[in-house]
């Protein structure tokens, strides 16, 4: 199978990351600030679980990206493995930082923060913190363990591609069956035995990031069907499907089912996932490819989540401070300190760093 003419800027899933992006937003501003969005106020309660798209999004583009090399090659992993950690690991480190000054600055015992902090230093330092499911709620852990998740999937990526790449449609779909079963069935588990919430696992991350990888794997397949052609290469069919995904998501939160634990909502989401992420890297969006915005927007969600790990608490303590209860002022606030800030991380840190980091080790080794 050719994978060559895989490698293209594909705006429709850009599109599905800036809305997975936003709808994590909300949940954030929902649960920590007390932001209604009205009838997607539902959507917005369960938010999280658009994280598992920002996963199989991960997986999809890494494999259009890499499909077309010999990604095994001493160099090409060297080269595949020094930008994937550039792209990720200083903004993490400084966000890490910042926010333990920050805690520091606010508690009134600041030598507790350090001490905590230099007991995790070295498993922080080397991304394996989500392996401990009870750390989420330490230090910064509750708004990076997505990178310890992202830098465990970056690892195991070139040997995923170079296991999925021969495979059959066939051995592809069941794979893609076995990791939606786990995915869907686990969650049942820890709600009957009451263990540990799953939702910062690496294990099912990397199966959510696996299932992108297959899916990118069998595009060249689904392309040449007329029946995916006609039906989920279609925008009607994705609005119908979003629209069916969010009633499904409100219908269960006015039940009161599984309120909280997010991963049990991949019932609903996971398909849908599955479904969009196939349609929208098929249908043409010429209004879409020149987009500046959508690319700026796509290209920041990565901030964009770090930022959120400061911007809830400022426009909590600012709410607070000045009695404000009106819910779209809330919500406006909470969305402008948010772009804020990642605005700044985008501009004043991360591209300046990034482009340093890739001239020294990447471009300067390339002459």
């Amino acid at each position: 199978m050719d994978y060559s003419a895989l490698k293209k800027r594909y705006a429709g899933l850009d599109l599905l990351r800036v809305i997975s992006a936003a709808v994590v937003c909300a949940f954030h501003t929902t649960i920590h600030l007390g932001a209604d969005y009205g009838i997607l106020q539902s959507v917005s309660q369960m938010g999280a679980v658009f994280m598992t798209a920002f996963f199989m999004l991960s997986g999809y583009t890494l494999f259009v990206n890499y499909a077309g090399i010999e990604i095994m090659n001493k160099e090409a992993l060297r080269k595949f493995w020094l930008k994937r950690m550039i792209a990720i690991v200083p903004m993490y480190y400084l966000t890490s930082l910042l926010f333990i000054f920050h805690r520091m600055s606010l508690s009134g015992e600041p030598m507790k923060v350090v001490m905590e902090n230099l007991w995790l230093a070295p498993i922080e330092a080397l991304g394996i913190q989500s392996n401990f499911s009870s750390l989420f709620n330490f230090s910064h852990n509750g708004g990076t363990w997505f990178i310890s998740c992202l830098m465990i999937c970056y690892l195991v990526y070139p040997f995923l591609q170079e296991v999925f790449k021969p495979l059959s449609v066939r051995a592809k779909i069941i794979l893609i069956g076995i990791s939606s079963f786990i995915l869907l069935y686990s969650p049942f588990v820890v709600a009957k035995f009451g263990i540990s919430n799953i939702y910062s696992n690496p294990f099912f991350r990397l199966l959510e990031f696996g299932i992108g990888v297959l899916l990118a794997s069998l595009k060249p397949k689904l392309d040449e069907s007329i029946v995916v052609r006609r039906i989920l290469y279609n925008r009607a069919s994705m609005v119908v499907i979003s629209i069916l995904m969010a009633a499904g998501i409100t219908v269960a939160v006015k039940k009161g089912f599984a309120l909280g634990n997010y991963m049990m909502y991949s019932l609903i989401c996971l398909p849908c996932f599955i479904i969009m992420i196939i349609g929208m890297s098929g249908i043409e969006f010429d209004d879409l490819e020149r987009s500046r915005v959508l690319s700026y927007c796509s290209s920041i969600a990565y901030v964009f989540f770090l930022a959120q790990l400061f911007s809830n608490a400022i426009c909590k303590s600012f709410l607070g401070k000045h009695g404000i209860t009106g819910n779209v002022t809330i919500i406006l606030i909470g969305w402008f300190v948010c772009i804020v800030i990642a605005l700044f991380f985008r501009h004043a840190l991360e591209k300046p760093i990034t482009a340093w980091l890739k001239d020294r080790f990447i471009d300067q080794n390339q002459s």
